[in-house]
């Protein structure tokens, strides 16, 4: 039962809707991201365990997405786009229910696996979905929408998942995460469909090893995979509380201005990946946009560490800026389309997913060891400790302004 028609077109109103379908997956999985950090406290207390011990629930959620990326490329090549992203739902959705009802710490890992092999599909589906339903002209825009929706589900996973949790527990919250996984998983699986009915059937049995060495060897690739891990190294940082923290201890406001003014660079990040793609289009440019957000977040974050204390309406703008900004990452997805042989373009996004998602974990936990380095027993820091501290972002950004300078234009005016 499908509420599409089956003679849809490419960048039609129904095209639209089945991207965004796709990417309502792609939101409910960085909800799920988001979450940990959100419930730590309760979670603790209730299952009587220590902050070493609670990590171990994201490294599971880790190593379900870090094995499943590349085997997720192979399905999308060999099922149909609409069979890999309803059989991912239901593994999020599964996982969603059972974290929020398990009284088993060994059980709510085993949850938070499933739902870490759900992530690693969400963004190569949507990804998918796009190309097939999109003409290239259009992907930049598109793409910065789906990515935008999921960004926002980092959003919901903060201070809306901490009013729900304040209010009735951090179970409840969860299953209201769960349900709302549930109704995009019904929505997806009336709506989506593999490919406009025009576009022939384009599975293929496999992944040869030379295409495999092909899609690995091409150096735009390797490029713009790193400018997204890159512009994208402040989130795992930012999601696990250390701007919270460094706030309230460098600029001396209360916990709650602190949160508030966090939540701005994830609503700067939404937006800035929804506009992305239309300042692209603009600009008749990937490369200029992709060059003035890493310069303009290296900037924005160095005024943060390095400029006067800042007022919290001035800390406000300058984090949403800064999100805003990095939000430019989208970008390097159409530009890794268009410098990639056709056939491999799903290769190629499936090498950018495992080199993004595996730098993000390794960010965070560098950035943890600056800070034990700095910090030893001290549990306040100061303005140097963060310095050194947030020395890995610095030097990332200043990675992805060199990577913006290096780039080849990839933007190709659509056809009169």
């Amino acid at each position: 039962m499908y509420i599409i028609p089956k003679n849809a077109t490419k960048n039609s109103l129904y095209a639209w809707l089945i991207c965004i379908a796709g990417a309502l997956f792609f939101f409910i999985d960085f909800v799920q991201i988001g979450i940990p950090n959100t419930i730590r406290t309760p979670f603790i207390n209730e299952f009587n365990i220590d902050s070493n011990t609670f990590s171990r629930m994201s490294f599971c959620f880790l190593i379900g997405n870090l094995t499943c990326i590349l085997p997720a490329g192979a399905a999308l090549r060999r099922f149909s786009t609409r069979q890999v992203l309803i059989t991912a739902m239901a593994f999020s959705v599964l996982g969603s229910f059972g974290t929020a009802i398990s009284t088993l710490f060994w059980l709510t890992c085993l949850f938070r696996f499933l739902s870490g092999v759900a992530h690693a599909f969400c963004f190569l589906c949507a990804a998918k979905l796009v190309r097939n339903w999109f003409t290239p002209d259009k992907n930049a825009s598109v793409m910065g929408l789906v990515v935008g929706i999921g960004l926002a589900g980092l959003v919901v996973g903060q201070k809306p998942v901490r009013y729900l949790l304040t209010l009735y527990g951090w179970r409840f919250a969860l299953l209201i995460n769960a349900f709302v996984g549930l109704a995009a998983f019904i929505f997806a699986f009336v709506t989506i469909q593999d490919h406009p009915a025009n576009q022939e059937k384009t599975l293929q049995i496999g992944n040869t090893t030379a295409e495999w060495k092909i899609a690995w060897k091409n150096q735009s690739t390797w490029l713009y995979a790193l400018y997204v891990a890159f512009l994208n190294a402040p989130l795992p940082v930012i999601c696990f509380g250390y701007l919270n923290k460094f706030l309230i201890e460098s600029y001396g406001i209360n916990e709650d201005e602190a949160s508030n003014i966090s939540t701005l660079f994830f609503t700067g990040n939404l937006i800035g990946s929804l506009m992305a793609g239309f300042i692209a289009e603009q600009w008749q440019s990937h490369k200029k946009p992709m060059l003035t957000g890493a310069l303009i977040a290296f900037g924005s974050l160095s005024l943060l560490l390095f400029g006067p204390i800042l007022s919290p309406t001035i800390a406000s703008i300058v984090c949403f800026t800064f999100g805003f900004f990095v939000g430019y990452q989208v970008l390097a997805y159409p530009a890794i389309a268009m410098t990639s042989p056709p056939k491999l373009t799903g290769l190629a996004m499936t090498m950018t997913s495992f080199i993004v998602m595996g730098s993000m974990p390794l960010f965070d936990r560098i950035t943890n060891l600056l800070f034990s380095y700095v910090g030893h027993d001290n549990p306040i820091y100061t303005r140097t400790d963060y310095l050194w501290g947030f020395s890995l972002l610095i030097a990332s950004l200043l990675g992805a302004i060199i990577i913006a300078l290096s780039i080849k234009e990839t933007y190709k005016p659509p056809k009169k």
